[in-house]
């Protein structure tokens, strides 16, 4: 039988299915267990025994959840799901969102409503995003996690800001750019936090009074 990645979730499961189950004569027979079917083949996986539940992750998270920075905790996040074999993702992801969201519904706290949900969950995805990337992954490739296209005017609006930001870096040389690299390494822990909002506030990030 041939490998099946686990980011094709559906056929991951389906195969995992295979190989334990003989003889199935449908689809729908193969999602059938005990004479309920289930509707994806991963619940039916998981009902039969076949896939470790995730107390080992939720473990994981709710002790780094409690000293780690709210980045610190997306890179731990993103390295799970994309390492290990997570089998909900998105009740994981459910679960510990408002700490993996903790700094963004920070800096947007004065806002309401829906707006501000909005933003502070297309930012931490972004965030997740961005780390999943440098792994070879996107959110995409989680398809029971929120998406970035359910947010198609704050995905567009990331984008401007990142043109702007690519024109304005382009007026300076490459030596000035790492000088400016080399001086923010030396900040002690106030003048970061100053750094941190200005840089906020550049971006848009910040909220008006």
């Amino acid at each position: 039988m041939v490998h099946v990645s686990p980011r094709d979730m559906n056929k991951f499961y389906m195969r995992v299915l295979l190989c334990h189950r003989k003889g199935p004569q449908s689809f729908e027979q193969l999602r059938t267990v005990d004479g309920v079917t289930y509707e994806t083949y991963r619940q039916a996986a998981l009902k039969l025994g076949y896939l470790e539940d995730d107390a080992e992750w939720v473990a994981c998270m709710t002790e780094a959840a409690a000293f780690k920075k709210p980045y610190e905790l997306r890179q731990l996040f993103a390295t799970i799901i994309v390492y290990s074999q997570v089998s909900e993702v998105r009740q994981l992801w459910d679960q510990f969102y408002d700490d993996l969201s903790q700094d963004y519904a920070y800096t947007y706290r004065a806002l309401q409503g829906q707006e501000k949900e909005d933003l502070i969950q297309f930012k931490t995805l972004k965030s997740l995003h961005d780390l999943l990337q440098i792994n070879g992954y996107t959110v995409a490739d989680f398809d029971d996690l929120p998406q970035l296209h359910q947010y198609p005017e704050l995905v567009l609006d990331s984008l401007l800001r990142n043109s702007l930001l690519r024109r304005e870096l382009e007026g300076y040389d490459q030596s000035t750019l790492q000088s400016i690299v080399d001086q923010e390494n030396q900040l002690n822990d106030g003048q970061r936090a100053i750094y941190d909002e200005i840089l906020q506030a550049v971006d848009g990030s910040a909220v008006a009074h």
